[in-house]
């Protein structure tokens, strides 16, 4: 998700007074990226000082900045902290200011917008605030979703330290559009809106529009193209040509080696720049929308991408838009004409009585671009469309940062006009990452700071377990989220290698720790060609800017590559990919402790039901590890670098080892689960009999609203759902809450998707379904579907047939189109219809043991089309027809309502329960439904046909009495019902599990009180018999 209006920009004011003898000041920090100065404007002096001012456009959002001053017009200056300004946040001894748009006032850092309100792994909303230190070390949230019930406080838990705030975080189950929040500290002050005191923060949410899904799944390969491999055989290459000098590699070499790098198992290949340029690694360009014909050309490209898709691999091309090189014609025309050339605006000058072009870093031959002259950004949309029209499936960005902002996206933009499911990579390089993701300018960028926690942590041994986790946490922190927004790496062609740093510091082992470390980690991995065969240089130092001896050409020849660390690159991301929670799951870290083993590092990656604990030991002392968990105490061991092995529930790591383990219940805790699996039913019994207030099992029936979206608009609607949908306020249920249910569902012998929206309307219908057949296994189990039948296309229908899906009911509310549209609108009934016929076609064609029928709301409107009703279900081929009472939920249904004894609705009611029975179809009566007590069924034949019908109907049996003990109704963000999703909310699977809100206080009030109104009271119950 991202949040809404995020284009929007507020007015911001930075307003300096400084000595008199300032002649310049200018802004840096996170409006930008701390190198681009936003110029202050200067007043007079009065009284020995001088106002500067900055006035700005921005988002909503708390930026970090500071002061350059000078005395000097035309001399930048030294950092200054704003005299002006109190609010300051400071991180590993450097202090800044704090401009707040639109957030909390002191003392509290706050802003509903990113990195402080960010999608959570698998959904959700992960809230940030930063507590300015003395004001307590506790925090809650109160929030409420509009629409959804009322406010609701959240404690956050302590995330991260800083010099002078305590950063606080919680994920919300956020599952709607919309959301209002304040804080609370320990003293009970209420902390809301700066601009708005005693006011809640209102914030809207959009749907995702982030990283595509493929790009999640990326293992991505960078090639330097003129490194890589020649165009045809092997013969003499690999010798290093030196800096700056070609080595010969071509497109045509990189075909010729597809199948190696499929077999490694990377999936997404990204090629340095591949146009004409002035130098071998091609990011000076000189004509930016051709491929270099010394690379092949483009029918080389073109046979590359082709044979790439071919073996399940994506291609993107590196782009830097940010400067040019010698040859590229405006920058000739420029070195001829100087000021006076047509093109002088497309680059940046300095400033001066004598303006000289800027170059890129310190070349003298690489000029940067004006990437505000309209015909430079004209160029660069151009230069965009011509590498998609070429097939990649995205593009980097080099240097994306130092692009405007607008422009960035107007390249996302451009990329997703021509390709919807296009990935636009940023190399950005300051922390503050969420500035770029936040505004939708990139859906991924580089992690650098992830980069050097590393290569300080492994590769140079210079920080402990606990230090790595403080900058792991400040990290997450600083650049918002999810992971699949980050790009992580040990290398890039732009820094020594991995391998080389680790060389250096003390041992090769090194590096392959790092790569245990590196496919392990949340975020989209990206190797550099030649990590996986050991490639590292002979240097013994660096100089300054110099990475050429790391860019060394890729070794194919036998002998000259380690085959070894090819392998266990290949085991490690084998395991990544072949495990749900290395390749997407949330991440916890276990243990980083400087008493014990402040050299381990052990984290959790956990999703889907699959738990993986990545340990590793950066020392060169043999360590065992234990790591508790009850639950979960067998491990498996899945892969290991160096000396690393598993004994029984010991990890053993030797020098530079590390694992990836599977966490899984013993023998025992198995044993036990499938005993309670088989017994859950007759528990339920026990504790219904004993009128136990406390269940020794887990709901045997779970009843689901997984979404309020809805794509009809019934007038008479008891969910809500159409109003919630056109507010944006429906809710959804994410999968981070499926994660949560994964354990209950092996219990649940009956699951029904009945209350809310439309559940055929969202993708997490089936993978809700897929996991309940996972956990369930071969244990029989109905799963019911309530649906209007507008998306139940027989394609669907095979695809829920398929899954397991063994009930439908389908809502109509009319026996024909005229009666049935105006009632519920958007439908379509004839469509319908057909749907519905073809899904019964089927289940008989094919044989499945499924059970159909139509839900039927008798109003005002439709009574008269009651018997109809029954004729179209037998016309369908269904099995039932369920004739059900209006609910006055609105004006519309309060007005067509039918009492249960209105004539009208009784003679509608026989007619149809008469035509259904000659035509062979069961229909069940909810009209007037009397109080079911099973103990009396054989004195109340009505309430015992009832039942009966029922109980067909519904593929269950329906015991009210024992409801309290074994139903659970499960809202989309995780809160749970007993019984009934009109009863309160006994708990929140985002704050306990499911077995803990079962037995909780709640459940064991809604017990008291059901207990209390059953015929045999507080005495044992006669209507169930339990065996011992």
């Amino acid at each position: 998700m991202n949040l809404r209006h995020r284009d929007k920009r507020y007015p911001a004011l930075i307003r300096a007074r400084l000595p008199g003898s300032t002649e310049r000041a200018s802004v840096l920090g996170e409006m930008t990226d701390w190198s681009t100065p936003l110029p202050m404007a200067a007043g007079g002096v009065e009284a020995g000082s001088r106002v500067f001012e900055l006035r700005a456009s921005l988002p909503i959002g708390v930026y970090a900045y500071k002061l350059k001053v000078s005395k000097e017009a035309h001399i930048e200056g030294e950092w200054k902290l704003d005299p002006s300004n109190p609010r300051t946040r400071g991180t590993a001894g450097y202090q800044n200011n704090v401009l707040s748009v639109g957030g909390a006032p002191e003392p509290l850092l706050f802003a509903p917008a990113p990195p402080f309100v960010v999608e959570g792994e698998g959904g959700g909303l992960v809230i940030r605030a930063a507590l300015r230190r003395g004001f307590g070390d506790r925090l809650s949230a109160v929030w409420e979703e509009i629409g959804a019930g009322p406010p609701r406080a959240t404690p956050l838990f302590l995330a991260a330290e800083e010099d002078e705030h305590l950063v606080f975080q919680a994920r919300l189950p956020v599952s709607s559009g919309a959301l209002r929040i304040h804080f609370e500290l320990p003293n009970g002050t209420i902390i809301g809106r700066e601009d708005a005191p005693g006011e809640a923060f209102h914030i809207e949410l959009a749907p995702a529009s982030g990283a595509p899904a493929w790009l999640r799944e990326a293992i991505l390969y960078m090639i330097f193209v003129d490194r890589f491999r020649g165009e045809r055989g092997d013969a003499g290459w690999g010798a290093d040509p030196g800096p700056e000098r070609p080595a010969g590699g071509h497109l045509d070499g990189i075909r010729r080696s597809l199948g190696d790098l499929a077999d490694l198992g990377v999936n997404t290949l990204y090629l340095t720049p591949i146009h004409p340029a002035a130098s071998c690694h091609r990011y000076d360009m000189v004509d930016p929308l051709a491929v270099d014909p010394a690379l092949g050309g483009e029918e080389a490209f073109a046979t590359l991408v082709e044979e790439a898709r071919a073996r399940g691999l994506r291609v993107m091309i590196d782009l830097a838009l940010t400067h040019a090189g010698e040859g590229f014609p405006p920058y000739e025309d420029v070195r001829k004409f100087g000021r006076s050339s047509k093109f002088a605006e497309w680059f940046q000058w300095t400033e001066g009585p004598s303006p000289e072009l800027v170059h890129y870093g310190s070349r003298t031959d690489a000029p940067r671009l004006n990437l505000y002259c309209a015909e430079v950004r004209a160029l660069a949309l151009d230069i965009v469309s011509k590498w998609m029209e070429r097939g990649v499936s995205g593009i980097r960005l080099d240097a994306a940062a130092e692009l405007p902002m607008d422009l960035a996206k107007a390249v996302r933009d451009r990329m997703r006009e021509l390709r919807p499911d296009a990935a636009l990579l940023g190399e950005v390089v300051p922390a503050h990452a969420w500035r770029w993701l936040a505004e939708g300018a990139v859906c991924a960028a580089t992690d650098f700071e992830w980069h050097r926690a590393v290569v300080d942590f492994i590769a140079h041994r210079s920080i402990s377990a606990a230090s790595m986790r403080e900058r792991l946490l400040r990290i997450d922190v600083s650049r918002g989220g999810p992971f699949a927004s980050s790009v992580r790496f040990l290398s890039t062609h732009d820094h020594p290698r991995f391998a080389t740093l680790a060389r250096l510091a003390g041992g090769l082992s090194r590096a392959r720790l790092g790569m245990l470390f590196l496919a392990g980690s949340p975020g989209i991995p990206a190797l550099l060609y030649g990590e996986e065969v050991g490639i590292t240089s002979s240097v013994v130092d660096f100089e300054l800017d110099s990475v050429w001896p790391d860019r060394a050409p890729m070794p194919w020849a036998k002998g000259a590559r380690d085959e070894a660390m090819r392998q266990l690159t290949r085991r490690l991301f084998e395991a990544r990919r072949r495990s749900p929670a290395l390749s997407r799951g949330d991440f916890s870290i276990l243990h980083a402790d400087d008493e014990l083993f402040k050299s381990v590092f052990v984290f959790r990656r956990s999703a889907e039901g699959d738990v993986v604990d990545v340990a590793v030991n950066a020392s060169d002392t043999a360590i065992e590890v234990e790591i508790d968990d009850p639950d979960l105490p067998e491990i498996e061991l899945l892969a290991a670098v160096g000396e690393g092995s598993v004994s029984g529930r010991v990890i053993a790591l030797g020098p530079d080892a590390g694992v990836f383990v599977r966490r899984k219940r013993d023998a025992e805790g198995a044993r036990r689960r499938r005993l309670l699996v088989l017994g859950n039913e007759r528990l339920r019994d026990l504790d219904l009999s004993a009128g136990a207030l406390v269940a020794r099992g887990l709901p045997s029936r779970i009843d689901f609203s997984i979404t309020e979206l809805c794509n009809l608009q019934c007038k008479h609607c008891i969910t809500l759902a159409p109003e919630r949908t056109r507010a944006r306020s429906a809710r959804t249920l994410a999968p981070w809450l499926l994660d949560r249910l994964r354990d209950p569902f092996e219990l649940a012998s009956y699951v029904g998707f009945v209350h809310g929206g439309e559940p055929l309307a969202v993708p997490i219908l089936f993978d809700t379904i897929a996991a309940i057949k996972q956990a369930r296994q071969s244990n029989p189990t109905i799963i019911h579907i309530l649906t209007n039948g507008l998306l139940l296309s027989e394609q669907i229908a095979v695809r829920l047939f398929n899954a397991g899906v063994r009930s439908i009911s389908v809502s109509l509310d009319g026996a024909s189109a005229e009666t049935n549209d105006a009632i519920r609108r958007g439908g379509r009934f004839s469509h319908i219809v057909e749907n519905v016929r073809a899904a019964s076609l089927l289940r008989r064609r094919t044989g499945v043991d499924v059970r159909m029928g139509i839900s039927f709301v008798i109003l005002r409107q439709n009574a008269g089309e009651a018997a109809r009703m029954a004729e179209l279900c037998a016309d369908l081929g269904l099995d039932w027809l369920k004739l059900e009472e209006a609910v006055p939920a609105t004006p519309f249904a309060e007005r067509s309502l039918l009492r249960p004894e209105d004539a009208v609705l009784r003679e509608a009611v026989h007619a149809a329960v008469e035509r259904g029975r000659s035509l062979g179809i069961e229909v069940v009566d909810h009209t007037d439904m009397p109080r079911v007590w099973r103990c009396k069924l054989g004195e109340d034949p009505r309430a015992a046909e009832i039942l009966r019908a029922d109980e067909f109907a519904n593929r269950s049996e329906i015991h009210p009495c024992r409801a309290p003990w074994e139903h659970a109704c499960i809202e989309p963000n995780g809160d749970v019902k007993m019984a009934t999703f009109f009863g309160p909310v006994i708990g929140n699977l985002a704050e306990k599990p499911l077995s803990s809100i079962w037995n909780g206080s709640g459940a064991a009030g809604e017990r008291l009180r059901a207990r209390a109104s059953r015929l045999c009271g507080e005495g044992p119950a006669i209507c169930v018999e339990p065996s011992d």
